[in-house]
């Protein structure tokens, strides 16, 4: 019975075991099928960049889109930005003011990079000089539903400017010569495409930029000569961005006096195109009266100068102007010393004792002129008369127009080799008189002179008839300077000169001498001795010592005096003057001081030294500490000059006055209160005359304190408890 049981017990234990292996093979299979079939996203994206407007990005332009990129694959659905107004609405949001309102953009976020990247591009351009933050709320999610996990928002943001830049470099142009004309313009790279505005500051007088960044300047006097520092151009856009270039400019050569002429390529009477633009030239001068004419006696008049009639070896016909040439012509500009306001124009052709073949040439030339404000009509050349059958150089008609004079010449010229010819017209005077030379083509005058045809005398500039116009066998013309200087107009066969400036190589002047400040509460007078030839004066100021023409500079003073209002008491102020005349500013004076204080009645500047006035009478022992209390100290007198003038400044309006000497610890050896200047005893002398320091049977031993005592500027000992006024000193 027992085998029985056992036996039924174990079949029992082996079914069981059976059927919970074959449970744990269906349900392992049950597992490992579900595992393969499904995983689920539970991976929150993230912001990986917002490009185009990167963080801490300062120069952004205005029109710039913003792209922000995802870690993954979004559901577009969810990126949403504002689109109807500024309020902050959508998932992606940006902002220059915290997010109180934000950029509206012209359309929904456009998707790219397989739903990974979105753009936003605003309705408006940005607002230059804004700094945007981006905000990507918790509310985008990507494919799977799956939320960003927190707020994105970029740290710094991104600062607007304009897509412009300068592109140009001024330093390809850093030099120009005295009289001539200098030009830089001002290029730009970038997509901006709106207005923009120009202006100088630090240039040179007369220096001027144009609206489309163009800067002209001609040099035109001594004073210029150097090296001008720091010349700095702005550039300002629509919005207010700004753009600045500064450089140098060297200007060169040797100051020569006279009327600077500009010359253009084509007609420019009634306008002037700078494209056209071809040099300037100096009008000749000459340096003396009476040494033109036959006998060197004669004013040099323009009929003088160019001596047609008496021509002189050496310079051919001219007194004073460029040597000829055989091959080209010459033209420049001349004026009588005595009367620079004057400008004549000359032109030659030929050099005696030179030959040239073909030979004879023919020069014909047509001259229109324009707002001159001369009536006078001086006419010039070897044949002068409008009867003569070989006139060469004459007007053909005048015009006024409110005071302003336009004229028109015919010149028609034939020399033969070796000889020479030419004209002169003028006067020109006023500043915008311009004279149209016409070299080419057929002349539109008619001129109502004979020309004749015949071989000795032929007027045929190009061999067809007297009305073409043309330089014959020459190459082309020189325009000369006064400094000999010149350069040819090539091909050019017309072309325009008119007035610019005047050069004036006056001296600067020397410094003004004895330069005095006198300061009394908030106000300080100066004055200085007059310079001979000052048309007036420049006074530069500062609040610190080491005062050049770098400081502020206060102009057009027309007197050897001023007075500084409106200063601030408890500081010291430092000036320098300079003279001005027409060369410009000249050399700056020594230093003058002066110290504004409610504790002083006033200050006065001596040998580069400030003295002052206490406010009040005082004992020895207080003055000495009102005069440290203000960072100076009792006067220490070092030379007779120096004791004479404290006597005619203060003692002689104050009376009797303290300085700053004592004999307190050794009776008769005087010691001065700062520590320097030599001790003296009661019998020293002055060396410069060996006067005595001290007044006739003083000291007496009254006291241990020095005053200036009387109008000799004598010193006397006192007691130290007598209260007077006191000079205090400043170096």
């Amino acid at each position: 019975m027992k085998k029985l049981i056992s036996t039924i017990l174990i079949l029992c234990f082996c079914l069981g075991i059976y059927s919970c292996s074959k449970k744990d093979e269906v349900d392992l299979e049950e597992s490992t099928s579900t595992d393969n079939s499904t995983t689920t996203d539970t991976t929150a994206p993230t912001v990986t960049s917002v490009s185009t407007t990167a963080d801490n990005q300062s120069i952004v332009s205005l029109t710039d889109n913003i792209t922000v990129t995802f870690s993954e694959a979004m559901d577009t659905t969810y990126v949403t930005t504002s689109t109807s107004d500024t309020n902050c609405a959508g998932t992606i949001r940006v902002s220059s003011d915290n997010f109180s309102n934000c950029v509206r953009m012209s359309s929904e976020p456009v998707s790219s990079n397989s739903n990974k990247t979105f753009t936003l591009d605003p309705n408006d351009n940005l607002t230059f000089g804004l700094t945007y933050l981006t905000r990507v709320t918790t509310g985008v999610k990507d494919t799977a539903g799956n939320a960003l996990s927190s707020q994105y928002e970029t740290t710094n943001g991104f600062t607007t400017a304009e897509s412009i830049s300068i592109s140009s470099s001024a330093s390809d142009n850093s030099s120009v010569g005295i009289g001539q004309l200098y030009k830089y313009q001002v290029d730009t790279g970038g997509t901006y495409s709106d207005s923009v505005t120009y202006s100088l500051s630090n240039a040179p007088d007369n220096m001027t930029i144009s609206s489309s960044g163009l800067v002209t300047w001609t040099p035109d006097n001594a004073s210029d000569i150097k090296t001008h520092e720091n010349i700095t151009i702005t550039l300002t856009t629509a919005s207010g961005y700004v753009l600045t270039e500064s450089y140098d400019l060297t200007v060169t050569g040797t100051c020569v006096s006279g009327n600077v002429l500009s010359i253009w390529s084509g007609d420019q009477r009634t306008s002037t195109d700078s494209t056209k633009f071809l040099g300037n030239i100096i009008a000749y001068t000459d340096n003396a009266s009476d040494n033109c004419g036959n006998g060197n006696n004669l004013d040099c008049t323009a009929e003088n100068n160019y001596q047609f009639h008496s021509p002189i070896t050496a310079s051919e016909n001219l007194n004073i102007g460029p040597t000829p040439s055989a091959t080209k012509g010459n033209m420049f500009f001349y004026n009588q010393y005595d009367n620079p306001g004057h400008t004549y124009l000359f032109w030659m052709f030929g050099k005696g004792g030179a030959e040239f073949s073909p030979d004879v040439n023919s020069v014909h030339l047509d001259v229109f002129t324009a707002s001159n404000t001369s009536s006078d009509n001086v006419t010039v050349s070897d044949d002068n008369t409008k009867t003569n059958a070989a006139a060469e150089t004459y007007q053909e008609s005048q015009s006024e127009s409110s005071g302003l004079f336009a004229s028109t010449y015919t010149g028609r010229y034939t020399y033969a080799t070796e000889k020479s010819d030419g004209g002169v017209i003028g006067p020109f005077t006023g500043t915008a008189y311009r004279i149209f030379v016409d070299l080419g083509g057929k002349s539109s005058l008619n001129p109502t002179h004979v020309v004749k045809t015949s071989p000795d005398e032929a007027f045929l500039a190009s061999g067809v008839s007297g009305n073409d116009l043309g330089l014959g066998n020459l190459d082309s013309f020189n325009f000369w300077s006064k400094d000999n200087s010149s350069f040819s107009l090539g091909a050019v066969d017309n072309f325009t000169v008119g007035y610019n400036t005047t050069i004036t190589c006056e001296d600067l002047l020397p410094a003004p001498d004895n330069l005095s400040a006198s300061g009394a509460n908030n106000t300080i007078t100066l004055t200085w001795d007059t310079v001979s030839g000052a048309t007036g004066y420049t006074l530069y100021w500062d609040n610190v010592s080491g005062i050049d023409s770098s400081d502020t500079a206060i102009t057009s003073i027309t007197n050897d005096n001023y007075t500084h209002n409106n200063l601030d008491n408890g500081s010291t102020y430092y000036y320098k003057v300079a003279a001005v005349n027409s060369s410009g500013t000249g050399t700056l004076s020594s230093v003058a001081s002066a110290l504004l204080s409610a504790n002083i009645q006033g200050s006065q500047t001596y040998n580069a030294h400030t003295y002052a006035i206490t406010s009040s009478r005082m004992n020895h022992a207080d003055a000495t500490a009102a005069a440290a209390a203000l960072g100076g100290y009792l006067v220490t007198i070092t030379t007779k000059a120096e004791n004479d003038w404290l006597t005619a400044t203060f003692e002689t309006i104050y009376g009797d006055i303290w300085i700053g000497a004592k004999d307190v610890i050794s009776e008769g050896t005087w010691v001065w209160d700062n520590g320097s200047g030599e001790n003296f005893s009661s019998s020293s002398v002055w060396p410069s005359d060996n006067t005595r320091k001290f007044c006739s049977d003083e000291p007496n031993g009254s006291g241990d304190c020095a005053q200036i005592y009387q109008a000799s500027g004598c010193w006397d000992d006192t007691t130290c408890n007598t209260t007077k006024l006191g000079i205090i000193e400043f170096d």
